[in-house]
């Protein structure tokens, strides 16, 4: 560039002056060029007041600069500057020629920097109109301002000190409080291994072209520990001190070398450590142990560790937990009700109808409707099944729930007025038809975890009659509602709530009759099916795998006649002491006399399984005698059944018979022919387990008691 400005004093700026008069009376008026621009010029911005106007001053002697923004991120504006009548004549003419500033000659000393404790743009300072336009009249420098020059005194150039030149005065103490201490160190590492990484140091920006390259080269700044927040202040970090080592551990997992601590942010170098080789003794251990961890330092203590120091003073041991306070499980659960099933049980837990129910059944009575605390589905079922933990048993404590609180709307079914109803209204009135039995009983199925579903179809119940010989078949009718359930061993059985609670009898003025009918839940499917039809054919669930029953089939059999006959007469004595109606022989009501011989009458229990003492809780059966009337019903005759013990375990599946050489000897035609068992024989009020040659002795001799069970008809 040309010759470097110098600033001239003030006896050199009036001289200048009065010589500029002088040429200008006597040269003719002339307008000069005006001088060159210095090439290294250096624009600050001068703040300008409410209006945000900032002046573009032109200063010499440093290193080229772009201009400053505004606050706002705009672009900041040049200010006219205002010039009196005599600098605006002197401008036409020719100024004379600048003084030459040596190149050897250094430039001024900058005022030294006022200190701040941030790194954002100085503070605004004093800008009104006038002081500028004052500041800018006085001038010598040339001023970009809307394309109007102007004068700038020596005293208003603003230097900006060099990078590097100055330092930075002390920042205020930090007040914040002292970082947390670190956490914890995991063990298995050592403090020697842990190093912080280095803070990289900033580098100088490269160095300016032009009159900036004959500077002196500038020191390199020193670190700067102190670092600045969010919020302007200062924060010092500390470095953490350094924990002890600790005594490796083989149970400590190895971190992956060069890990980086989350909390700290401090990298560990740690190295990896290979398990130690287990023996094949050890194996051999492990294998026989199952469960178990062999280590031989699984019982070394380590050493307690408070505010990352090792604590070496020896602590007391705890005391031993004392094993006589320990709460026993097994005297816990002999607390609980527990439902254990019986042997016969056991060896063959499919057969219901010999199946010990009397846990469940005297369960379900503790839980009458009308006392419950809330009318909650799901609690009334985890209360009635929670105890047994056979799918069986629940299902049936739900059964007997059933009989023993819901009745029979009599009203509604035979007044027409029968409604569609949920579980939680059956649960709440009390009342229900078949519909509402069989989805009360889904629904707390379901809460207990079994698996439920309603059926419908046709029942042959109350009002059923037997279609008269040559009658036109009847088509379907769906008229009943009953469940399937899913018990033990996967086994789905067929079950009536409905016809288990009671029966409705008195066709005149029909009355529902409160009574347990437990066969409609022990009965077999097939047994099951004579008197239910399902609507879908794929809920027949017989016992035989046969996929339905024809609805001819079904709707011409009479249930009441298994065998096509009318059955003999059965009293109820006879379902306490465990007699089987499909046992009975003869199968008919009716028996000729005149028939030839010999005629067997025979009878037996429910099942093959089912014993008197151990399922009928009796302590001995009766002895069981058939009554006859003698030839022409003229001598009446007690003749004992020979009793054939079971041959199951428990002595079940007993039965009776008798053989009659000669039929006529039964009796007259229409006399009756009845089974009866001893109830009292002389000073023995209980027949029970009297044996044949006790009656025979004293047959005749002593007073006797009996009770029929069984009665046929005879006829010629």
């Amino acid at each position: 560039m040309g010759e470097e400005f110098r600033p001239r004093s003030i006896q050199e700026r009036i001289a200048a002056l009065n010589q500029s008069h002088i040429n200008n009376e006597s040269a003719p008026k002339k307008t000069p060029p005006l001088p060159a621009r210095p090439s290294a010029l250096r624009t600050v911005p001068v703040p300008g007041g409410p209006m945000n106007v900032s002046h573009d001053v032109t200063v010499a002697g440093n290193s080229a600069t772009s201009p400053t923004l505004n606050r706002d991120g705009t672009s900041p504006q040049t200010l006219p500057v205002q010039q009196n009548h005599d600098t605006q004549t002197n401008a036409q003419k020719q100024p004379p020629p600048l003084p030459r500033r040596k190149s050897t000659q250094p430039a001024p000393a900058l005022p030294p920097r006022q200190p701040s404790t941030q790194s954002r743009p100085q503070p605004e300072r004093k800008a009104s109109l006038e002081s500028i336009a004052s500041s800018a009249s006085g001038m010598t420098t040339t001023t970009s301002t809307s394309g109007t020059s102007g004068s700038v005194g020596t005293k208003n150039v603003i230097r900006a000190p060099a990078w590097g030149e100055t330092e930075l005065p002390p920042l205020p103490p930090s007040s914040k409080r002292s970082p947390p201490s670190l956490p914890r160190r995991p063990s298995g590492i050592n403090s020697s291994t842990v190093a912080e990484q280095p803070r990289p140091t900033p580098k100088p920006p490269p160095p300016a072209t032009g009159a900036a390259t004959a500077r002196p080269s500038k020191p390199a700044l020193p670190a700067r520990t102190p670092s600045y927040t969010s919020n302007g202040s200062t924060e010092t970090r500390r470095v953490p001190p350094q924990l002890p080592a600790r005594r490796p551990s083989s149970h400590q997992p190895a971190q992956s070398p060069g890990e980086q601590d989350a909390t700290t942010g401090v990298v560990r170098s740690v190295s990896r450590r290979l398990p130690p080789v287990v023996s094949p003794n050890e194996i051999s251990k492990i294998r026989q142990s199952s469960l178990s961890v062999l280590s031989k330092h699984a019982e070394e203590p380590e050493a307690p560790v408070t505010n990352g120091h090792s604590n070496q003073s020896a602590q007391p041991e705890p005391p031993p937990v004392p094993l006589a306070s320990r709460p026993d499980l097994s005297a816990i659960q002999a607390t609980k009700p527990k439902f254990q099933p019986s042997a016969s049980q056991t060896s063959n837990a499919m057969c219901l109808k010999c199946r010990d129910f009397s846990g469940p059944d005297n369960h379900a009575a503790q839980f009458p409707r009308t006392s419950l605390p809330t009318h909650d589905l799901g609690w009334l079922a985890q209360q009635l099944t929670a105890p047994f933990p056979s799918l069986t048993d629940k299902a049936r404590a739900i059964f007997t729930w059933l009989h023993h609180n819901i009745r029979y709307d009599v009203d509604a079914f035979f007044n027409n007025k029968v409604k569609p109803s949920t579980p939680a209204q059956t649960m709440q009135t009390g009342l229900a038809v078949c519909e509402g039995y069989a989805g009360l009983f889904a629904t707390l199925a379901a809460h207990a975890g079994l698996d439920a579903h309603v059926i419908g179809g046709h029942g042959k119940g109350y009002g059923y009659t037997q279609l008269p010989p040559g009658a036109s078949l009847p088509a379907f009718e769906s008229n009943h509602a009953w469940n399937v359930v899913r018990i033990d061993g996967g086994q789905w059985k067929l079950i009536d709530c409905c016809w288990g609670a009671g029966a409705v009898e008195n066709k005149g003025q029909p009355t529902f009759i409160h009574r347990f009918d437990p066969e409609q839940f022990t009965q077999t499917n097939d047994e099951f099916l004579l008197k239910h039809y399902p609507e879908r054919i794929d809920q027949f669930y017989t016992d035989d795998g046969r996929p339905k029953w024809a609805w001819e089939e079904y709707i011409l059999h009479n249930p009441d006649r298994p065998f096509g006959v009318e059955p003999p007469t059965i009293f109820n004595v006879a379902h306490e002491e465990g007699i089987s109606r499909h046992t009975v022989r003869p199968v008919g009501k009716q028996v000729s006399i005149n028939q030839p011989g010999p005629m067997r009458f025979q009878f037996g229990l429910i099942c093959e399984h089912w014993s008197v003492t151990l399922h009928g809780k009796k302590s001995a059966p009766y002895l069981f005698l058939l009554h006859t009337h003698g030839v022409d019903g003229r001598k009446d005759e007690m003749i004992p059944f020979t009793h054939v013990r079971g041959t199951a375990p428990n002595g079940g599946g007993d039965w009776w018979y008798v053989d009659i050489a000669d039929p006529r000897i039964l009796g007259a035609p229409g006399q009756k022919l009845g089974v009866a068992f001893l109830t009292q024989l002389g000073q023995r009020t209980d027949g029970r387990g009297l044996s044949v040659e006790e009656f025979r002795a004293n047959f005749g001799r002593v007073n006797m008691a009996w009770s029929y069970v069984l009665q046929w008809e005879l006829v010629a």
